[in-house]
């Protein structure tokens, strides 16, 4: 601190000024969106390692030999289906008119 003349800065010994009524309103929204972001973290993290929904089962099913895991992300279970869907030749929209103007 010597060195580089760095007392002016040091806040020790000095006491903070109290919040006015506007800062304590925005640190209390802060704190509500921290609290809510972290609610939607836990449920994001709930979903990369999840057991087989029961709309995946029959994939699960049909491939389960070739998968080590019994659990996966919400991503892995829905390209399973769609890789199953694809392999058995299940169409979910039908076939598409070939003269719509889309």
């Amino acid at each position: 601190m010597d060195k580089y003349g760095l007392y002016p800065y040091d806040a020790k010994g000095k006491e903070a000024e109290p919040m006015t009524n506007e800062e304590k309103a925005a640190f209390e929204a802060l704190q509500a969106t921290v609290a809510q972001q972290a609610a939607w973290i836990k449920r994001q993290e709930s979903l990369l390692s999840m057991p087989c929904p029961v709309w995946a089962q029959e994939a699960y099913d049909f491939y389960k030999p070739y998968i080590s895991d019994e659990k996966g992300s919400y991503d892995f279970w829905r390209q399973l289906v769609i890789q199953y869907r694809h392999e058995k030749g299940i169409l979910v929209n039908g076939p598409k008119d070939s003269g719509s103007t889309k």
